[in-house]
């Protein structure tokens, strides 16, 4: 078997695989960006080595034309590089965050392409070196590799800087780049750079070119692990295609009769048909899989969600249940008899311990109804400021109790809206009794602001504060997360839920701020008028 069979047979393999990968991705990949990113890597590989491929194989034949193909390969490959850099960048979802980089890749990327491309500042000519085609560099070959090797650079340090910072899923699919990234650069390295221009052997100079390969493998297989589609389907489809090229040469180079051109076109076709239905039933089988996967973690986190609203609801019963029975218990026996201060005290605790249950209880019947669609907002012209005034009012006691001072901007003049009482009303209530409940000294402080469209209350307090990790767990039902068990220590978890749910169905809002940990939050209603 000669050395030219096999680079075509290399060369087959490259252009069959690689295709297949960027159809795959591009169809089962929902991120446009990655598609375009691998996309763009597909062509420029391609380039790469079917142009330097075909300069190699007509340099004996036709020296010019062969230059002028080696000239486009070269053209590519800064490209193929750039391409990788911005596949990674999108992978990682930090376009936002390098964009300085990102500019200066692209312009090295772009500069050294042209560079190669389209005059002899860097491939000059063509030489042969023991039957081996060669190249002849010119002067500016020195500033073209020390672009390539900014952009090496620039790839690995946005994967490196991001690795360590990444789930522990993408770190497996990173993994993968990393691995095919090391292979590719080591091997463009060792044949296309150093043992070229330092020892002057280019024989194995193809190596370098077709590791490029290696790299897109490594990659696709990063991308659609555990996420897109099975790796069954991608080789079944490529080994589908191979066999099916391989059968429609046959056919084309066939020197036989009519007869055994027929029958090997038949062949062809019956091959297809029953292929394309043992991809689609691996399709549908590994669709079934994913189906029954996320059926199983969805009834993983609904166990884990009621387990979680078991263990909270049976304190927060628990609690109260046991203040009520020991007070009472106490009373019967007259041990307050003599002391009707006390007394008055104890059936002052009873009573709290009434209205958290009670609460509690609503609070449960409220993320029932939302959640099976059961709630109607009713709507009334009412003054936004009674209703604030009203929840502040009733909340005055509490602040005093723990040394809070609630101060309240109520406007002048009433803000009417057409609004569900009892919702907004809710809505607030929820979110000034998680202020009180977490500002153990400072202030709290109302204020509404009136909009031709919209009012909007703001609760701002001096409390512990919060992380970002904290408010994104904040406004889930029955969330215990870090959040959750910090400032939910006598809550049901569903208070800001509620809250924010109720603020929805009149199309409004809620969220919540906060600078960080010890420096308190400010919590937002925004609700349209009408």
């Amino acid at each position: 078997m000669s050395f030219l069979f096999l680079n075509q047979i290399f060369i087959l393999l490259i252009n069959v695989f690689a295709i297949s990968i960027g159809i795959f991705v591009f169809k089962n990949n929902s991120q446009k960006n990655i598609n375009a990113a691998l996309g763009m890597m597909v062509i420029f590989m391609l380039v790469w080595v079917d142009f330097a491929y075909i300069a190699r194989l007509i340099s004996f034949q036709n020296v010019e034309l062969s230059l002028f193909f080696l000239k486009i390969a070269w053209f590519a490959t800064p490209l193929l590089f750039t391409s990788l850099y911005f596949l990674i960048i999108n992978l990682l979802k930090k376009n936002e965050e390098h964009k300085k980089i990102n500019i200066i890749v692209l312009i090295a990327g772009i500069l050294s392409a042209f560079m190669a491309g389209f005059n002899d500042f860097v491939v000059e000519s063509i030489r042969f070196v023991d039957s081996s085609m060669g190249i002849n560099y010119g002067d500016g070959m020195i500033f073209f590799l020390a672009l390539i090797t900014f952009i090496m650079v620039a790839t690995l340090y946005v994967f490196f800087k991001e690795y360590f910072k990444a789930t522990s899923s993408l770190k497996l699919k990173l993994q993968y780049f990393l691995l095919g990234i090391t292979l590719f650069y080591s091997a463009n390295l060792a044949f296309n750079i150093t043992l070229p221009l330092f020892f002057d052997i280019v024989r194995f100079y193809w190596m370098g070119d077709y590791s490029a390969i290696i790299l897109l493998s490594f990659i696709a297989y990063a991308i659609i692990k555990k996420e897109l589609f099975d790796i069954k389907v991608m080789l079944t489809s490529v080994f589908m295609i191979l066999i099916a090229t391989l059968l429609l040469l046959d056919v084309f180079f066939s020197v036989g009769n009519l007869w055994q051109i027929t029958i090997k076109s038949i062949i062809l076709i019956v091959f297809l048909v029953f292929g394309w239905q043992l991809v689609k039933s691996i399709i549908r089988e590994i669709d079934q899989r994913k189906k029954l996967e996320n059926a199983y973690d969805e009834l993983r986190q609904l166990d884990h969600a009621k387990s979680e609203f078991m263990s909270i609801v049976s304190h927060q019963l628990r609690t109260p249940l046991s203040i009520i029975k020991g007070h009472l218990s106490m009373v019967d026996e007259g041990v307050y008899d003599k002391n009707p201060r006390k007394r008055k005290k104890v059936l002052r605790n009873v009573y709290k311990a009434n209205e958290r249950l009670i609460n509690l209880v609503n609070d449960v019947l409220s993320a029932s109804r939302i959640q099976s669609g059961k709630i109607e907002v009713v709507r009334r012209e009412n003054n936004v400021v009674d209703i604030v005034g009203g929840v502040v009012e009733r909340f005055e006691n509490n602040a005093e109790e723990k040394g809070v001072k609630l101060k309240f901007k109520s406007p002048k003049g009433p803000i009417l809206a057409n609004i569900d009482y009892s919702k907004i009303e809710n809505s607030f209530l929820n979110l000034l009794d998680n202020a009180i409940k977490y500002t153990s000294e400072g202030v709290v402080e109302v204020s509404i602001k009136d909009e031709v469209d919209y009012f909007e209350i703001k609760i701002k307090d001096t409390g512990d504060g919060m992380t970002k990790q904290e408010i994104n767990k904040l406004f889930k039902t029955f969330s215990r997360g870090s959040a959750g068990k910090r400032y939910w220590v006598q809550g049901s978890g569903l208070g800001l839920y509620i809250a924010r749910q109720f603020a929805e169905m009149h199309g409004g809002k809620v969220w919540a701020t906060s600078k960080g940990e010890n420096q308190g939050s400010s919590f937002y209603i925004k609700i349209p008028k009408d």
